[in-house]
């Protein structure tokens, strides 16, 4: 059988990237093309987030986010993007990771309850709670 010496494999053909150039054609060679998946971000930010930084200061903040999180897609190799979405305050006062996570998630308990609706509108994949002091929370749409 061509390209074997007694049960050992060896490659024919190679060329000097190791790829075997009787290899099956990439997706671009039969002309498929396929689209970097995008996750949509809606990302809420509370009133002390706002006070802190300024409207422009946040606004700025969350784009660089998003363009600093492409980047390190991009650069580790990660093939899909963020898409800011939707940013919009929310008058919620911050008391803990835990509580303040519970309370994202949760659609009728009283609180940060205009934002799971939000979600909807905007069709986004993950929101964003950003807070003063602490990391920001994420809830993925599931």
């Amino acid at each position: 059988m061509p390209g074997r010496e007694g049960n050992r494999f060896r490659p024919r053909n190679r060329n000097p990237s190791g790829a075997n150039k009787e290899s099956v054609p990439s997706a671009s060679d039969l002309g498929l093309e396929f689209s970097q998946p995008v996750i949509d971000v809606l990302v809420v930010y509370t009133s002390a987030v706002r006070n802190y930084y300024g409207l422009e200061g946040i606004n700025n903040r969350i784009c660089l986010g998003v363009a600093e999180a492409n980047d390190i897609f991009r650069s580790s190799g990660v093939n899909a993007r963020l898409r800011l979405v939707h940013k919009q305050e929310t008058t919620y006062t911050e008391v803990e990771d835990h509580t303040d996570y519970l309370r994202l998630v949760d659609p009728s308990d009283g609180y940060m309850d205009e934002i799971p609706p939000l979600r909807d509108a905007y069709a986004a994949d993950l929101i964003s709670l950003w807070r003063i002091g602490a990391g920001g929370l994420v809830r993925c749409n599931t």
